[in-house]
């Protein structure tokens, strides 16, 4: 029974020719997404191992590529240096009782216990 729903062909009870058939492009199709997929990652892998900016930084192409990464990565370093001051201004000091907790709890304690 289905109950009213509509069974694909492959997951019916009781498969036939399509059922199977169906069945065999779908694990087909998994192959070659997990093959792809591990296809792209040996390329990417590659090409983070063969950077020109890793192997020879003075070369043409090493120069060029630290300076379009730097192009790129400037505006994203600048606006997380950004929202990082922005959270401090908007925070809040520590009360006395957390400051004293913290000296407490430091290993850098300033004034070392006197040994008698």
């Amino acid at each position: 029974r289905n109950e009213g729903r509509v069974v694909r062909p492959k997951d019916a009870r009781y498969k036939g020719p399509l059922g199977e058939a169906e069945q065999f492009i779908y694990e087909l199709f998994d192959q070659l997404r997990a093959e792809e997929n591990e296809r792209l990652q040996n390329i990417q892998q590659l090409m983070q191992d063969k950077r020109p900016m890793e192997t020879d930084r003075k070369s043409a192409l090493g120069v060029a590529e630290a300076i379009v990464v730097g192009i790129i990565r400037a505006p994203q370093l600048f606006m997380s240096v950004l929202q990082r001051v922005g959270e401090l201004l908007n925070s809040q000091p520590l009360p006395e009782e957390d400051k004293e907790r913290l000296r407490d709890a430091s290993p850098l304690k300033k004034d070392p216990p006197s040994q008698k």
